[in-house]
């Protein structure tokens, strides 16, 4: 088992080796065992020192993002094949 720290350190590496900087980290995944959150608060303080930071939506942001969009789909007259394009295209750049 590894620890928070080697994990924060490999992350943090594999973003490197990716041409990808830190700052460009929106949010870390995690399935709410405690060696996740001290994970994600020790990324967190890594990003702060420049001048960024996690988007922290709980245990499990999939979750909390996908009820989100489901009930704000359910509530609008959306054309959600449009929408579906442009997030793509949003991604893709």
């Amino acid at each position: 088992h590894a620890t928070a720290a080697i994990l924060k350190t490999a992350i943090i590496d594999s973003l490197k080796a990716d041409g990808l900087e830190l700052n460009q980290l929106l949010m870390l995944g995690r399935d709410s065992p405690f060696i996740n959150l001290s994970l994600e608060n020790m990324i967190d303080n890594e990003m702060k020192k420049i001048g960024s930071g996690l988007l922290k939506l709980g245990g499990c942001h999939l979750h909390v993002a996908h009820n989100g969009f489901k009930a704000g789909l359910f509530s609008s007259d959306w054309n959600i094949q449009n929408k579906c394009i442009d997030i793509y295209s949003w991604f893709k750049q």
